[in-house]
């Protein structure tokens, strides 16, 4: 490969760019950036807000499905989506459990 203004080759890791695929042969390497991870949770972060806690709970639900879902989605055929859809699972059931107990334990 070769820069276009430059005419220079290009020195890339070709093992950070792609990966085996499931026949033998490369396959591009395509990961979910980390901002993306962090907009999410944030995201989650305000749905789940304990200053929005008065809300119902089917709305609740029916906002983190929306945005679950279509995240999930989008990203699904990146390189290893299971582990990065399993930390974000433990970071959302976090925020739902506390989300809980602040609408019906707390006075």
């Amino acid at each position: 490969m070769r820069n276009p203004k430059t005419g220079q080759r290009l020195k890339a890791d070709l093992d950070s760019l792609r990966e085996m695929g499931r026949n033998g042969k490369m396959v591009p390497k395509v990961l979910i950036p980390e901002k993306a991870m962090k907009k999410f949770q944030n995201k989650i972060r305000e749905i789940l807000a304990p200053e929005r806690a008065h809300e119902s709970m089917n709305a609740k639900i029916i906002a983190l499905n929306r945005l679950i879902g279509g995240w999930c989605e989008y990203y699904r055929c990146t390189s290893g989506p299971s582990q990065v859809f399993g930390k974000l699972s433990n970071h959302i059931f976090r925020h739902m459990a506390h989300w809980l107990v602040e609408r019906f334990v707390s006075p």
